[in-house]
C-alpha cells in the first residue's frame, strides 16, 4: 500500500513530498473475527509548501487512496488540484 500511496502522490500531486511514512499494526484484539483481509495503517506526513500535514491510511472499508488524501488535504485547509485532472481538462 505504501507504494500505491507513493506512486499517487508522485502522479496525482507532484509537487507534494512524503516525509515519514510508519506502518501502524492494530492489537489482534482489535481485528474483527470475519476481517478475511489484513487490517493495516500507514501514518504519513506530508509537506506542501513548508507545512506538513498526515494522514493515518487504511486498507478498510474500500476508501480509495484519492478518497483518503483529499480527506487529508480537506482537514488541514490545503487545496490542491490533482495534476492528472488538470491535464485532462
Amino acid at each position: 500500500m505504501l507504494i500505491s500511496i507513493r506512486d499517487y502522490i508522485a502522479i496525482h500531486y507532484p509537487e507534494v513530498t512524503i516525509v515519514s511514512a510508519t506502518l501502524v499494526k492494530p492489537p489482534e484484539a482489535t481485528i474483527p473475527l470475519q476481517q478475511s483481509t489484513p487490517l493495516d495503517f500507514y501514518d504519513i506526513t506530508f509537506q506542501y509548501k513548508g507545512k506538513n500535514f498526515s494522514k493515518l491510511f487504511h486498507t478498510r472499508l474500500n476508501e480509495s487512496l484519492d478518497d483518503q488524501f483529499k480527506e487529508a488535504l480537506k482537514r488541514c485547509g490545503i487545496q490542491i488540484t490533482s495534476k492528472l485532472t488538470t491535464s485532462n481538462e
